[in-house]
């Protein structure tokens, strides 16, 4: 009910979203290829399980809002099987405190109302480790674990982890064939997936290849490199981001509330995995590896550990019972029901804020109504109701944020090395050999905020202002020559003082 309250009100301006439902439409012609860029390039960057699950999907549940609801539901399915592990390996009363603990939690909640792969990978990943959290497993109930795993692997690219988890839990108990059968099933599904991303990795538009290639460049080259990207990476995961994922209350402006949920999740989570080493080893397996995966991966961000929250909520609480029962089992379990309960009534209050917003929220339009978006996203969407009423039929524009763009008005875009790669001085030049004859300039990234708007500065003189959306989304035309006419030129200097000062990371 709370993620229902807190649904998106429809494909939003962060890509994934249209990304997804796109490619899904691309499987359904039997293809696999972005059709929201001009040159059609074939997609590289997402495993095709959650688009594959919404082909199918979306045959049988059109409206965007039942996609949604499928969503909550698969959420709903990975809590409820955490509650069931737990129960099964621990406790009536451990079970309660973890499923309290999971269904406030905010990330939760709200990743369960957006059209993301998440929920499906944390209710096959969920599935799998609950088909294996007793060890005399019969044939059958391996087979459907290995198939759970492989799919969620198929789901979500940083969540190979769950593969090895069950190999190696194979591997320690001795049994061979199931083992040689998961890893030929592996090689055969992911690692054809892995082998076409780096193939693939100079031809696709973007790819995860790619993208940490340049990232380990860039980390070079600012002499960091390994152990100080790896310090980095402990220092953002166990001090900030898996405090704040678990749902650890904080006060604004202090230090010791940091240091001191950092210290509970931390000493929570190693000894929650010791725990579950004797009681639910391959869970132990599986957090260790996708933590380790994550320490690793090229970029941070807590929506990468909200689909471990599910098994990490009860190996943190697992861990404060141990800690805490380590002389009188009866403090254990007050340690977790308190925990527990810290947990729960903080992770209410932040729901209760995204419930606010999504009841002030106006539904049934597409693109979503201005009450329920930012001003700036609200201005895009204007812009792409424009663009689809008013340009040329298969006119390309140029645009940061072609996925959505080409969602809400059936216009592709260039490629993205198109938009914000290159130098100054043949940037509108690259951009009309990509075959786009319009450019749109909206405030929603970084990138548009401050390399875009350079280059179209730079080259102002070439543009001609086509449209206006207040109050910080423009869309130019590419002309032939140099224009006399001041106008873009004035507009993209009224554009800089609009930014100037602005913390998009908050104000979007």
């Amino acid at each position: 009910m709370l993620a229902w309250l807190c649904r998106t009100p429809g494909v939003g301006t962060g890509s994934d979203e249209a990304k997804y439902l796109l490619l899904a439409s691309s499987l359904r012609h039997v293809s696999y290829r972005e059709i929201w860029l001009a040159d059609l390039p074939f997609h590289a960057q997402y495993p095709p399980g959650f688009p594959a699950w919404l082909a199918v999907l979306g045959v049988l549940l059109p409206r965007f809002d039942w996609l949604l609801a499928a969503n909550i539901a698969l959420s709903v399915a990975a809590l409820l099987l955490a509650w069931h592990a737990v129960r099964r390996r621990w406790s009536d009363g451990l079970a309660l405190f973890v499923l309290a603990a999971l269904a406030f939690n905010p990330y939760l909640v709200g990743q369960a109302g957006v059209l993301m792969s998440e929920p499906l990978f944390m209710a096959l990943s969920m599935g799998a480790l609950v088909l294996l959290t007793r060890e005399d497993r019969g044939a059958r109930a391996m087979a459907a674990a290995g198939a759970l795993a492989i799919g969620a692997a198929l789901t979500r690219s940083a969540g190979t982890p769950i593969i090895g988890a069950v190999l190696v839990l194979w591997l320690l108990q001795r049994r061979w064939k199931p083992a040689g059968a998961m890893a030929v099933a592996s090689a055969l599904w992911v690692g054809l997936w892995l082998a076409w991303t780096v193939y693939m990795a100079g031809h696709a538009a973007e790819s995860y290849v790619t993208g940490a290639i340049g990232a380990v460049r860039d980390s070079d080259a600012s002499g960091s490199g390994f152990f100080g990207h790896l310090s980095s990476r402990i220092a953002d995961y166990f001090g900030v981001m898996i405090p704040m994922a678990l749902g650890m209350p904080g006060i604004a402006g202090t230090l010791v509330d940091n240091v001191v949920t950092a210290a509970v999740s931390s000493l929570g989570l190693v000894a929650g995995l010791i725990v579950l080493w004797r009681r639910w080893r391959v869970a132990s397996l599986y957090i260790a590896g996708s933590i380790g995966l994550l320490l690793l991966w090229p970029w941070t961000d807590t929506r990468f550990i909200t689909p471990l929250l599910p098994v990490l909520v009860p190996c943190v609480l697992a861990g404060v019972a141990a800690l805490a029962g380590a002389r009188h089992g009866a403090a254990g379990t007050i340690g977790a029901a308190a925990l527990a309960l810290i947990l729960a009534i903080n992770g209410a209050g932040h729901t209760a804020q995204l419930v606010e917003r999504g009841l002030r929220c106006t539904r049934g339009s597409s693109p979503p109504d201005a009450t329920c978006v930012t001003v700036d996203q609200a201005s895009f969407y204007a812009a792409a109701r424009y663009i689809a009423g008013h340009l040329p039929r298969g006119a390309v524009v140029a645009s940061a944020k072609p996925a959505p763009l080409f969602y809400y008005s059936g216009h592709p875009s260039v490629r993205p090395i198109i938009l914000f790669g290159g130098n100054d001085d043949d940037h509108l030049q690259g951009v009309r050999e990509g075959g786009a004859e319009w450019v749109l300039l909206g405030s929603l990234m970084l990138r548009e905020v401050g390399l875009l708007h350079h280059r179209l500065s730079v080259a102002c003189d070439r543009l001609a202002l086509e449209a206006a959306f207040p109050p910080r989304t423009y869309l130019f035309r590419i002309v032939d020559g140099v224009t006399s006419d001041s106008t873009a030129c004035r507009t993209l200097d009224a554009y800089r003082r609009a930014n100037w000062g602005r913390n998009l990371a908050i104000d979007r």
